[in-house]
């Protein structure tokens, strides 16, 4: 059961008291763990855990999107185990080189083009996929898009999970050529400079938010050409960096 319903009171300016049924999002506590090593705990929703595991990993630099794993099931505890046999067992250097990681700029495709409508329509499509959000409004949701469509997408607690999330499902697609060398990530939440250094280095320079992006995100971005879009949402958006090269106006 993903959401679970409560009688509460809601207060209406100084005079009105309103009893109705809220829908809360029902959390569920997993642990990760990776090569034997115990990585982290996570609160998350019911929908895609190993998804999220998985995920979760890339997102950090742990794996690369062709490691090859040996996926567990989860465990009496709710552990999931994640082995890559020919990974790093070093865990704490791995992030240390992230920073030389996003130096390397991911191969461009040069007739790459978003125009207006497809960022209309992307956005619409992704707003519909966030049921949870639509019966809580508390969740965050991701995705991992072409120009026409949405690849894979996450919806979870946090905006990060829900990267993770969409990340994992994208990972495992069956099809290669559904995993496009111009992916293009949606966001619900900010555009921070940890998602868009992490989906760089991931091959991703194309992002799409409902917000607006950081500062440090905006600069990191401007300094490796990568297409930053905010406030999408209905039937407008602002265009931070290559308006007119990428973003066709």
């Amino acid at each position: 059961m993903w959401v679970t319903k409560l009688d509460v009171q809601r207060v209406q300016n100084f005079d009105k008291i309103k009893k109705f049924s809220d829908c809360l999002c029902s959390e569920t506590k997993i642990g990760l763990s990776f090569n034997g090593n115990y990585i982290r705990t996570l609160y998350t929703t019911g929908a895609k855990q190993k998804e999220l595991c998985v995920g979760y990993l890339l997102y950090e630099g742990l794996i690369e999107k062709d490691t090859a794993l040996k996926i567990g099931d989860f465990s009496p505890d709710y552990t999931l185990n994640i082995d890559a046999p020919k990974s790093n067992d070093d865990l704490s250097a791995t992030l240390d080189s992230l920073e030389k990681k996003t130096s390397v700029k991911p191969e461009e495709k040069k007739d790459f083009i978003i125009t207006r409508s497809q960022v209309f329509l992307l956005t619409a499509f992704f707003q519909e996929k966030a049921m949870l959000f639509k019966q809580t409004a508390i969740t965050e949701s991701a995705a991992i898009a072409d120009t026409d469509s949405i690849l894979a997408f996450g919806e979870d607690l946090s905006g990060e999970q829900a990267v993770c999330k969409a990340l994992g499902i994208w990972r495992g697609l069956k099809v290669d050529k559904t995993l496009c060398s111009t992916p293009i990530l949606i966001s619900s939440a900010k555009l921070s400079i940890d998602l868009v250094m992490k989906g760089y280095r991931l091959g991703i320079s194309r992002f799409i938010s409902r917000v607006a992006p950081t500062l440090a995100a905006y600069e990191f971005a401007i300094a490796n050409n990568i297409s930053l879009i905010g406030f999408s949402r209905n039937k407008k958006f602002t265009v931070y960096t290559n308006p007119g090269k990428e973003v066709r106006l």
